[in-house]
């Protein structure tokens, strides 16, 4: 089974963090000012 791993835009991402509560396996984090997938093993595609 293929996953969709998310890809983040970061000339669009402002760092407001609204994206990470809604990553249900924990995988997004604001690191610098931006949001970053810290891990692929974790990340399932879900997409909300």
């Amino acid at each position: 089974m293929l996953r969709d791993i998310i890809r983040i835009d970061e000339e669009l991402c402002t760092g407001c963090g609204l994206c990470v509560p809604n990553c249900h396996e924990g995988a997004l984090q604001i690191i610098d000012g931006k949001v970053r997938l810290i891990s692929e093993l974790i990340c399932n595609g879900l997409g909300a």
